[in-house]
C-alpha cells in the first residue's frame, strides 16, 4: 500500500470537495480563513487514514461522518443542513465517479477489472474525478435540491431525515463495491445506480409526505391551558363588550345631541351585534375547551360570509363535559378543528355557503358537522395521507383525525353523503 499515493488523492479529492460543499450552498470560499486550512488538512489527514485502517463498510459509514463534521465546521450549520449538504456532496462524488469510470471503459474498451488495476486510486484518476465534482457542483440544480430537500425536511426529525438520506449514500457505496470488485462489466453498475435514484426519489416522496402531515399535526396541536385562556379572553371579552354598551348609553343621557345619539345608537344596535351575535352563540357551550375552538371558527365563517347554523342541545353542560378528560378533550379539539377546516374549505368558493354544526347527547356525545360541496371525492381514500381534492399541500387533516381515533376507542367517526351534502359524526363515549 502507497501511503504517499494515499495521502495526494485525499488531498485532491477533499479540495473538490470543500469546492463542491461551498458551491451546493452558494457561499465564497474564503481563501484567507485559517480556520479553513486548518479544518482541510486535518481531514485529509483522518481521510487517509479512514482509507488506510478501516474495512471498506466502515469506510463508507466514516466517510459520510467525517463530511458532516467538516461541514458543520466549514459553515457553522445546523447539523440537519450539515447532514443535507453531505448527502448531496456524497451523491455528487458517486457520479463523477461514475462518469470517469463508464468513460474509461467506454473508450478503452475495458473489463472493470482491467479499470480497477490501472486507474482505480491513481494520482490521474482523483485528479479528473476531483475536476469532474467541481464542474458539476458548479451547475445550479445543486443549490436547488439543497433548498427544495431543506424546505420539505422543516419539520422532520434529525434522527428520521439521517437515517433516510444516509441510508442513500450507504447503499449506494456499498452497491458500486460490490459491482467493482465481483463483476467482469459495468452493467451491474449501471443498474445499481438506476436503483439508488429510484430509491432517492422515493425518499423524498415520503420525507415530503411525512413534513406536510408534522405541519398539519402542529397546526392543530392544542395545549389545555392554552384553549382555556382562549375562553377567558372571549369572556372578557363579553364583559368588556358589555361594558362599552353601558358607557355608551351613559354618553347618550349625558347630551341632547341628536347626531350624537344617532351615532351612538347606531354603534349599539348594528357595530356591536357581529361581535355580540357570535359571542352569544359560543357561550352556549360549556367551558372545556370547544368553547374557545367554536368561537374561533364561527369568526372565519362570518368573514367568509359563509351561512352557518350552530345547534347545541341543553343537556350538552359542565356535567357532562366533565366526563371527558383533558387529553381527550384535546384529541376532540384537534378533530373538530380538522372537520371544521375542511368544510370551510369546502364551501368557500360556492355561491351557496352552508355549514351546520350540531352538537348533543343520546347515549354519547355526538358532534356534527355538516356541509355542501361541489368536488367529487373518493370517500373510501378520505382517510390516507396525502389524499385530497384542494391540491398538493392539503391531505393531511383528515389522516391525522384517522391516527386519533385509532389510539382512541372511545372515539368513532360516522359518515354520511347525500346528493351534495356531506356530514362528519364525531361520537364520544361517556362514562358515569
Amino acid at each position: 500500500m502507497n501511503y504517499f499515493l494515499i495521502f495526494i488523492s485525499s488531498f485532491i479529492i477533499n479540495a473538490a470537495e470543500i469546492f463542491c460543499i461551498y458551491n451546493i450552498v452558494r457561499e465564497k470560499i474564503q481563501f484567507k480563513s485559517i480556520k479553513l486550512y486548518a479544518i482541510y488538512f486535518t481531514m485529509v489527514l483522518l481521510i487517509a487514514l479512514n482509507f488506510i485502517y478501516s474495512d471498506n463498510l466502515y469506510k463508507i459509514i466514516i466517510t459520510l461522518f467525517l463530511s458532516i463534521l467538516e461541514i458543520k465546521l466549514l459553515l457553522n450549520k445546523s447539523l440537519k443542513e450539515s447532514v443535507i449538504i453531505a448527502v448531496i456532496m456524497e451523491l455528487v462524488t458517486i457520479i463523477s465517479e461514475l462518469f470517469f469510470s463508464f468513460s474509461v471503459v467506454f473508450f478503452y474498451n475495458f473489463d472493470n477489472q482491467t479499470y480497477i488495476q490501472l486507474y482505480q486510486g491513481q494520482i490521474i484518476s482523483n485528479l479528473i474525478i476531483s475536476i469532474i465534482i467541481v464542474g458539476v457542483s458548479c451547475l445550479k440544480i445543486q443549490n436547488r435540491i439543497y433548498k427544495k430537500i431543506l424546505s420539505i425536511v422543516d419539520s422532520i426529525s434529525l434522527n428520521k431525515m439521517f437515517v433516510l438520506l444516509g441510508t442513500i449514500i450507504l447503499c449506494s457505496s456499498f452497491l458500486f463495491y460490490i459491482s467493482y470488485y465481483n463483476k467482469n462489466n459495468f452493467f451491474s453498475l449501471f443498474v445499481n445506480f438506476m436503483i439508488i435514484t429510484v430509491y432517492f426519489i422515493i425518499v423524498i416522496m415520503i420525507i415530503r409526505k411525512e413534513n406536510n402531515y408534522n405541519k398539519v399535526y402542529s397546526k392543530y396541536i392544542i395545549a389545555d391551558n392554552e384553549l382555556k385562556e382562549y375562553e377567558r379572553i372571549i369572556n372578557e371579552y363579553r364583559i368588556v363588550n358589555h361594558e362599552n354598551k353601558n358607557q355608551l348609553l351613559l354618553i347618550k343621557g349625558m347630551t341632547k345631541n341628536k347626531k350624537v345619539n344617532a351615532y351612538i345608537d347606531e354603534i349599539i344596535n348594528n357595530k356591536n351585534l357581529y361581535s355580540k351575535s357570535l359571542l352569544n352563540q359560543a357561550l352556549l357551550l360549556p367551558t372545556g375547551g370547544l368553547r374557545g375552538l367554536i368561537y374561533s371558527k364561527l369568526v372565519v365563517m362570518k368573514e367568509y360570509n359563509i351561512n352557518y347554523m350552530l345547534n347545541i342541545d341543553k343537556k350538552v353542560n359542565n356535567r357532562i363535559i366533565k366526563k371527558i378528560s383533558s387529553s381527550e378533550m384535546i384529541d376532540i379539539c384537534q378533530i373538530v378543528g380538522v372537520f371544521l377546516d375542511n368544510a370551510i374549505e369546502a364551501v368557500i368558493e360556492l355561491k351557496n355557503k352552508q355549514i351546520i354544526i350540531n352538537i348533543y347527547v343520546d347515549d354519547c356525545l355526538y358532534i356534527e358537522i355538516i356541509n355542501n360541496y361541489t368536488n367529487s371525492m373518493n370517500f373510501n381514500k378520505l382517510d390516507k395521507v396525502g389524499y385530497t381534492t384542494k391540491g398538493t399541500k392539503h391531505g393531511y387533516g383528515l389522516a391525522l383525525v384517522s391516527k386519533i381515533l385509532n389510539k382512541n376507542k372511545n372515539f368513532s367517526n360516522e359518515r354520511e353523503v347525500s346528493k351534495n351534502i356531506f356530514k362528519q359524526k364525531l361520537v364520544i363515549k361517556l362514562f358515569n
